[in-house]
């Protein structure tokens, strides 16, 4: 057999353990779809190419180094989910170098397909076109409509986190200052952008789900440019296939988290470096004074995400520092401070007029730095937040790594560098905690961008359909993905009459100017669809140990502060309330149980519920 047949058998070997792999071994069914597609891709297009990489050694080193870690959510998943024994690690590092050898022969040949962007390739203008503008705004609109729990669709967005950003929103409306009278942890800006979601409505998320569809049009739209600016061409059909992979990723969560909201910044980041790299143009004063206004506000939103900016910035300002124009040094940290200061003096101006700087330290910096998940070595914490994201993301982990190929070839060194640094950076912030919860790697979504310039750059080659063709396969293929991974899609089926908010709202409607308190759990969206405004300072159960977070809400129960109290899977065990009603309802994989409770001198005619 001579060599390029042995090639072909070996690799046809180790392409077919690994699609059976990903089938088998990706962390759900959610993300096999997708992972498994890529690897079939893969295959399909390295198979029988014999081509080899004409770049330099280095290069080669880390495409390898990228294939093997592509494999890890597959082994992974063998390694925490099959019953092995002590046959567990034998069977995970023969698994592992089957799938090795699948990768690093597919980058290795995958790198032939592309060649390096020309400037003479670019195009001359950013200025979108109309059909271009329609691709992104529909797709925007469709996939949030769809696939948000937010959307007027559903019967209403079950997310506590959701709830507690709204609730504190209008409760910043009406008068109460933020931490100082409620309670939570985020930043500024992200309540004040759902105060101004309640203007349009206070007891449904219609004004959120509009928020929603801003975010994600800027997020696709700055993400398409990029695409555009990597491929030299007009690839809109592209956009309906990346809008349902990212808003069908299980870290997207029910809709409306800081997460999201901050993904259209860093996909602007991501573009700005991305046209000046490929055009040789240090950025100008004013787009480094949108940096600046982009990194504040994700600064006031969560400020742990703006770990990405700082990796992002070390590559322009070292490059001008080498160069030693300090006029360029200038521009940047002038622009970015002045964009800073203009979403910071809004911040320190609220809490200044209110008396509250006090209150903005301890809350937002203090107790989110030393009290929230953040026990344990730091080793510990690495491992068990990387694994709880590698369960939620591995689709999205896969796909990123699938790109390096196309990145490494396309790109110069410098933006390479660049945008691995703000990675890097970004997940060290985001995996300090002991815990990562499912939403917090959606963020690492800005990053896909690469894979999907590949896709179209492959459409455009493989595919000698007419532009609309090629559109009508995209949309056909992002409503199989919704159809099929979106795991919001089971609420469309609940009526609103049977979800327990809207249930005890019924009774608390009954109440003239009624008080409410959601007891020991996160705001379960109970304040919302009564359109009521929390008196107690802690209106819901946190994340948090703050022994004063009980003490408060226990004085309100033995006071009798409120006229009604929601308790999930708990009684209360007090003389001055009594159950009136009792439901249930499923959510997040568990079916809770929530129970009503009225002031005994409330409705006093509504009878004790059994």
């Amino acid at each position: 057999m001579d060599n390029k047949k042995t090639k072909n058998a070996v690799f046809a070997f180790s392409a077919a353990a690994a699609l059976l792999a990903s089938l088998r071994y990706a962390p759900e069914f959610r993300n096999t779809v997708p992972v498994s597609a890529c690897v079939l891709l893969l295959f399909l297009l390295c198979r029988d190419r014999t081509g080899e990489w004409d770049g330099k050694s280095p290069m080669k080193t880390a495409l390898a180094a990228a294939a093997v870690l592509t494999m890890l959510p597959f082994l992974y998943r063998i390694y925490s989910s099959v019953p092995l024994g002590r046959w567990k690690w034998p069977v995970l590092a023969a698994a592992g170098v089957i799938v090795a050898v699948f990768y690093i022969m597919a980058y290795l040949r995958l790198g032939t397909l592309f060649s390096p962007v020309e400037r003479e390739t670019l195009p001359e203008r950013d200025a979108l076109s109309r059909t271009e503008w329609i691709a992104v705004a529909l797709s925007a609109v469709a996939v949030i409509t769809v696939c948000s729990k937010s959307s007027p669709l559903y019967p209403m967005n079950d997310w506590v986190d959701a709830h507690c950003f709204f609730t504190v929103g209008k409760s910043m409306l009406s008068g109460k200052v933020l931490y100082r009278d409620v309670y939570e942890q985020k930043g500024f800006w992200l309540y004040a952008f759902h105060a101004l979601a309640s203007l349009v409505s206070r007891r449904t998320f219609l004004g959120v789900w509009l928020l929603e569809i801003v975010e994600a049009f800027f997020f696709l739209l700055f993400s398409y440019k990029t695409i555009r600016l990597l491929t030299g061409k007009n690839t809109a059909a592209v956009v309906p296939l990346m809008a349902a992979f990212v808003y069908t990723l299980p870290s997207f969560c029910h809709g409306d988290s800081a997460e999201e909201m901050c993904l259209p910044m860093l996909a602007f980041a991501l573009y700005l470096s991305t046209s000046s790299a490929l055009r040789r143009q240090p950025l100008r004063f004013r787009e480094w004074l949108w940096i600046g206004i982009t990194s504040g506000l994700v600064f006031w939103i969560k400020y742990s995400l703006v770990g990405f900016y700082v990796g992002w910035a070390l590559v322009p300002l070292f490059a001008a520092l080498r160069r030693r124009d300090y006029r360029s040094v200038g521009r940047m940290v002038g622009g970015v401070a002045a964009g800073v200061a203009a979403v910071t003096a809004p911040v320190i101006l609220y809490f200044a007029f209110h008396g509250a700087m006090r209150d903005l330290w301890t809350v937002y910096f203090y107790n989110n730095i030393f009290l929230y998940n953040n026990s344990g070595s730091l080793l510990s914490m690495l491992r068990n937040s990387v694994g709880s994201s590698f369960h939620f993301s591995a689709a999205l982990y896969a796909l990123m790594l699938f790109s390096m190929p196309y990145a490494l070839k396309k790109c110069p060194a410098g933006l390479c560098v660049q945008t691995a640094l703000a990675l890097g950076a970004l997940c060290a912030a985001i995996f300090r905690t002991k815990i990562a919860y499912n939403y917090y790697s959606f963020i690492l979504a800005a990053f896909s961008v690469f894979f999907f310039a590949m896709a179209a750059e492959l459409g455009q080659r493989f595919l000698s359909w007419r532009p609309a063709g090629k559109t009508v396969l995209s949309a056909g293929l992002a409503a199989l993905i919704v159809v099929m991974t979106c795991e919001n899609l089971y609420l469309l089926r609940v009526p609103r009459e049977e979800m327990p908010q809207y249930r005890f709202d019924r009774i608390i409607s009954q109440q003239e100017d009624p008080s409410l308190l959601n007891y020991d759990f996160l705001d379960g969206g109970f304040y919302t669809v009564s359109g009521i405004v929390p008196t107690c300072r802690f209106f819901c159960g946190l994340n948090i140990t703050l022994p004063e977070l009980r003490e408060e809400q226990g004085a309100c129960i033995r006071e009798g502060k409120v006229d009604f109290i929601v308790t999930r899977n708990r009684k209360l065990d007090s003389p001055l309330y009594r159950c009136v009603d009792r439901s249930e309802m499923y959510f997040e994989g568990f079916v809770w149980y929530y129970s009503l409770y009225a002031r005994n001198d409330v409705l006093p005619q509504l009878p004790e519920a059994p």
